[in-house]
């Protein structure tokens, strides 16, 4: 294989080595210099326009988008909040904040709403958040189970839908000033229709749920909500409700330690915050990967079964193919295949790499004769087995890095509880193919890429694998090796 560059982005060590972790750093007013000080961080927001003054207001550690007793809770009369703490899961959990309209229901908290708002790191250092509907769908649009956004390509989602069925005046979507009043009843309207309907998906026990779909609908929700169109508000809210998702979301990276002075602890450190383990699925304390076994017809078994053939990831929606320890068997775990596709055709060198070359069995020498064999006997129930994504692949690894292959001193970064059978593959380096492809100016060669699942850098994304078109000579035009790897396939 000839492999042009490597893009190891050092994923865990950077995370590890944490960030804004200076100790001559000063934040509100208390100085880090000292070995016994302790950095103290300030959350200032207060609830839009338009309700009521009496709030509570929570940093939503668990991110269950409920303000309960293991959250940093505080109640205010003036509609403002001012939250302090020495944890930094201060800046790095999203807002909630509950709220009331005059002679409205209560809830059983004595509030009768509830907003979110993204976590007060995205907003920037100093700022004063504002929690409304708007930030709610821009939460919304962040979490989105289909294509989720970073922060500011959220909030251009947001400010577009609202420049569209609102007011084009919209500039700043957290601090909106409108001179026409047919934009303010516009914008009226969509607040009133969208803290309505939070309403009751809180009473049905669908907030959460829900809200992580709304962002799928944001446009029409902005548009029905905004025109006070009951009809299409009720189409609308139909269709959140019944939105099957495919892919629920990813995966975190299941580092759950912190790297403290030269040593990983559970604990998490004030003088290095910051780190992997304070984010996502996996800031509990426990790997947030959540994986089903899966029998040869599909039904789901319990954690404890001795015999499977795949595996279900709740978090992706993705289903996986399990290797088997049998020679006889195309899905042996060891077996090799060259690449063939719709554009690259294997050629004779690739072939001569292939299992099939040494075990004699030319049904199962290319990546396209084993998907058809595993989607004609319907593995696991299922007829649409492929090839995964990079990214599918990387999802899927637990950078934890703590389990060994069971007959090679490697580590894995697949969970050997699910994914008993795992070869170390070329070199030792566990690749497998996938369909992801870099563009290249050699137009006799095709770039793949390889993400490493055993060896000494787990998740490195390397690229290339050169795919050569014609059967050319290993030292002519940068076509150097044949190619044959191992291969794990995956439905949704």
């Amino acid at each position: 294989m000839n492999f042009k560059l490597s893009i190891v982005g050092a994923i865990v060590s950077i995370a590890l080595t944490g960030c804004n972790g200076s100790s001559d750093s000063v934040l509100d007013g208390v100085s880090t210099g000292g070995t016994d000080s302790k950095l103290t961080y300030t959350l200032t927001g207060k609830i839009s326009e338009g309700f009521s003054d009496g709030i509570m207001a929570c940093v939503d550690l668990n991110s269950d988008l409920t303000c309960d007793n293991n959250d940093i809770v505080i109640e205010s009369t003036d509609g403002t909040f001012t939250l302090k703490s020495d944890s930094s899961s201060l800046l790095t959990k999203p807002v909630v904040v509950y709220g009331s309209n005059v002679n409205s229901v209560k809830l059983s908290n004595g509030y009768d709403f509830k907003l979110v708002s993204p976590a007060s790191k995205e907003f920037g250092e100093g700022k004063v958040i504002t929690v409304s509907a708007v930030s709610s769908l821009v939460f919304s649009k962040m979490n989105d189970a289909i294509n989720p956004l970073l922060f500011s390509g959220a909030v251009k989602s947001v400010k577009q839908s609202l420049n569209t069925h609102i007011s084009s005046d919209i500039d700043n979507i957290f601090a909106i000033e409108l001179s026409d009043e047919a934009e303010k009843q516009k914008l009226n309207h969509f607040n009133d229709n969208f803290v309505q309907y939070m309403k009751e998906l809180d009473a049905n026990g669908e907030f959460k749920s829900n809200l992580l779909k709304v962002g799928t609908e944001a446009e029409y929700v902005v548009k029905a909500f905004a025109a006070n169109d009951k009809d299409a508000i009720t189409i609308v809210k139909s269709k959140i409700k019944n939105n099957t998702l495919k892919a629920f979301g990813s995966n975190d990276t299941g580092v759950t330690q912190h790297f403290v002075n030269g040593e990983m602890q559970a604990q998490a450190s004030d003088e290095f915050p910051g780190q992997d383990a304070d984010y996502g699925l996996d800031s509990n304390g426990e790997s947030g990967f959540n994986l089903v076994k899966i029998d040869n017809k599909g039904n789901e078994l319990t954690q404890s079964a001795e015999n499977w053939d795949c595996v279900k990831d709740l978090n992706t929606g993705l289903m996986w193919e399990v290797k088997v320890d049998d020679v006889m068997s195309p899905r042996h775990k060891a077996r090799s295949y060259e690449l063939k596709t719709a554009t690259y055709t294997p050629n004779k060198n690739d072939h001569a790499l292939a299992t099939c070359s040494t075990d004699g069995n030319s049904d199962f020498c290319n990546t396209e004769q084993y998907v058809n064999h595993i989607n004609t006997i319907k593995l696991c129930g299922n007829s649409d087995w492929r090839l995964p994504t990079a990214n599918e692949q990387f999802d899927l690894l637990d950078l934890s890095e703590s389990r060994r292959l069971h007959d090679a001193d490697l580590l894995t970064g697949m969970n050997l509880n699910f994914f008993p059978y795992i070869n170390g593959g070329n070199d030792d380096l566990g690749w497998y193919w996938n369909t992801t492809r870099f563009t290249t100016d050699d137009p006799e060669a095709l770039i793949y890429t390889s993400v490493d699942q055993a060896g000494d850098t787990i998740g490195d994304l390397t690229y290339g694998i050169d795919l050569c078109k014609s059967d050319k000579a290993v030292d002519e035009d940068g076509c150097y090796y044949e190619n044959a790897l191992l291969v794990r396939l995956v439905t949704e």
